[in-house]
C-alpha cells in the first residue's frame, strides 16, 4: 500500500489567536494590578496638585482660566500676569480633566473638602481631588502598562511582562500614578507616539501623523516633552522620507494649537509661558527666559543620578536599562534605534531638568525625567536577556522603595528612612474608602495589586520560551 504524504501543517494560524488572547489577558491583569496599587490613594494637598485642580475647577465652575478666588490656597505654583492669578502648569492635563470633574459635580460632589474656605482642610478627604487624579494619573498609568508591554513584545516577547512590571513598579512612575501631576500622562503620550513610530521599519504616513498628534498632546501636558518630540523628529528624518517628516511635524503643530491659544489668552502671546518671568514665587531667569533653565554642573548631574534619591540609587533598574541600550547600540541589532532614542531622551531630559535641585523639589526621585522612562523599556529587555537575575533583583529593590513611597508620602524632601518611619508608625496615606481611619485598607489594596502582578509574572515565566540573544 503506497504511503500517503500529508502536506506540512501550518500551526501559526491556529496559535496566533491563542497568543493574542494570552497577551490581552496579560495586559488586562497588568492594568488592573497598577490600578489596585495607585487608585485607592488620596495624597495630601501640595502646591502642584492644587494649581492643577484649581484650573480644572475654574474652567468648569467659573468658566474662566483665572484662579483669583483660589490664590490663597495655591501655594508656590502660581503665575501672575496683568493683575490676575493663573496656574503655572501646562494646561492640557487640567483641561482634559474638566469633563470628568463636571460629571463629579453633576453627581453632587463638592469641589473642595470641608474646611477649605477657612484654610483648615489638610486632614479632610477630598474626593474631588481623588476623582480627578484617578482619570489624570492612575488610569493613564494602567494604559501606559499596556502600551509598554505591546512595545516590548514586538522584539522581546518572552520578557515583555517582566520589563513592563520593572518600568511601572520599580521607577518613579509608580508614586506619581497616585499624584495629580502631569508626569504619567506625559509618559503615556511619549510611549504611545514612539510605539506608533517603531511598529514597522517604515511606518505609514498616517501612523506618523498620529504619532505627531500624540506627541503634541504630550507637549501641552508637560513642556519638556518637546525635547523628546524633537528627538523623534530626528529619527523620522533618518528614514529619508520628507512626507513622513512633514506628517510628524504637522501632527505635532496641530495638537499644540490649543496650547498656543491658551498662552495667548492668559499671557497675551502664544509663545509666552508662565516660567518666562511670570512665576509669583520663583524668581530668576535662565535660557530662553525660563526660570532656572541653565547648563547643569557636574554636581547637579551626580545628584540626579547618584544622590540619596538618585535615578540609579533608588531605582537601579534604570541603570540596567542604560546598560542594555549600550549593548544594543554596540551590536547594531534591530533595537538599536530604540536604544539611541532612549539614551538621547534621557540625556537631554537630564540636562534640561537639573536646574532646580536634580529632583524637582520634594520627590522620590528626579521627577522631570519620568516622561522618558517608557523609552527605556526595549533597552531594558535587551539587558534582561543577558542579565536576568541582576535585572530581576534591581526590579525588586526599586519596586519595594517605590511602593513604600507610594503608600506613605512620596512628595517630600526626605527619603527612605522617612518612609520606613511612616510605615512602622502606621502613618499611611489617606485612602478613598476609609480616609485616615483603618490604614490597613491601603495595605490590603496595594498587596492585592502586587500579588496579581507577581502571579502573572510567575505564570508567564513558567510558560515562556528561553530567552535568546538580541
Amino acid at each position: 500500500m503506497p504511503r500517503i504524504r500529508l502536506p506540512p501543517c501550518d500551526t501559526s494560524a491556529v496559535l496566533a489567536p491563542a497568543k493574542r488572547s494570552t497577551s490581552r489577558r496579560s495586559e488586562l491583569l497588568l492594568a488592573l494590578g497598577v490600578l489596585l496599587i495607585s487608585s485607592f490613594v488620596i495624597h495630601d494637598w501640595t502646591a502642584q496638585p492644587a494649581s492643577r485642580y484649581a484650573l480644572t475647577v475654574a474652567v468648569v465652575d467659573d468658566h474662566s482660566l483665572q484662579l483669583d478666588p483660589y490664590e490663597d490656597f495655591l501655594g508656590v505654583d502660581q503665575a501672575q500676569f496683568d493683575g490676575h492669578i493663573y496656574s503655572d502648569k501646562a494646561p492640557y492635563q487640567p483641561i482634559l480633566a474638566a469633563p470628568f470633574y463636571y460629571l463629579y459635580r453633576l453627581a453632587g460632589g463638592d469641589p473642595y473638602p470641608a474646611g477649605f474656605s477657612s484654610g483648615d482642610f489638610d486632614a479632610a478627604t477630598n474626593y474631588g481631588l481623588w476623582w480627578v487624579t484617578l482619570w489624570s494619573a492612575a488610569i493613564p498609568a494602567a494604559a501606559l502598562a499596556v502600551v509598554i508591554r505591546r512595545m516590548v513584545a514586538r522584539t522581546h516577547s518572552e520578557v515583555a511582562t517582566r520589563v513592563t512590571v520593572a518600568i511601572m513598579l520599580a521607577t518613579t512612575l509608580l508614586p506619581f500614578a497616585s499624584q495629580l501631576f502631569a508626569h504619567v500622562l506625559a509618559a503615556l503620550c511619549v510611549a504611545a507616539a514612539w510605539h506608533l513610530l517603531r511598529r514597522h521599519d517604515y511606518p505609514s504616513t498616517a501612523a506618523v501623523f498620529a504619532a505627531g498628534v500624540i506627541a503634541g498632546v504630550g507637549i501641552g501636558t508637560e513642556y519638556l516633552v518637546a525635547v523628546i518630540a524633537a528627538i523623534m523628529l530626528v529619527h523620522v528624518a533618518t528614514l529619508r522620507s520628507w512626507s513622513r517628516v512633514v506628517a510628524l511635524s504637522a501632527g505635532t503643530v496641530i495638537a499644540t494649537l490649543p496650547l498656543l491659544a491658551y498662552n495667548w489668552l492668559v499671557f497675551g502671546d502664544p509663545f509666552e509661558l508662565a516660567y518666562q518671568g511670570h512665576l509669583k514665587t520663583f524668581k530668576g531667569a535662565g535660557a530662553l527666559g525660563v526660570y532656572n533653565l541653565e547648563t547643569p554642573g557636574w554636581s547637579d548631574i551626580s545628584r540626579t543620578l547618584a544622590g540619596p534619591k538618585g535615578l540609579f540609587i533608588l531605582t537601579p533598574v534604570v541603570l540596567m536599562a542604560v546598560a542594555g541600550a549600550i549593548f544594543a547600540i554596540k551590536e547594531r541589532g534591530r533595537t538599536r534605534r530604540d536604544a539611541w532614542v532612549a539614551l538621547a531622551s534621557l540625556a537631554i531630559m537630564l540636562a534640561a531638568s537639573t536646574g532646580i535641585d536634580g529632583y524637582g523639589g520634594g520627590s522620590p526621585g528626579p521627577r522631570y525625567m519620568i516622561p522618558a522612562l517608557p523609552l527605556l523599556a526595549v533597552p531594558l529587555a535587551s539587558a534582561w536577556r543577558r542579565f536576568p537575575i541582576l535585572c530581576g533583583g534591581t526590579t525588586v529593590v526599586g519596586a519595594a522603595v517605590m511602593l513604600l513611597a507610594t503608600i506613605t508620602n512620596p512628595v517630600t524632601e526626605q527619603g527612605l528612612d522617612y518612609w520606613l518611619d511612616f510605615l512602622w508608625s502606621g502613618q499611611l496615606a489617606r485612602n478613598v474608602l476609609t480616609g485616615t481611619d483603618q490604614p490597613w485598607v491601603l495595605l490590603v489594596t496595594t498587596a492585592a495589586g502586587v500579588a496579581l502582578i507577581v502571579t502573572l509574572v510567575v505564570q508567564e515565566r513558567g510558560t515562556s520560551p528561553p530567552a535568546g540573544s538580541n
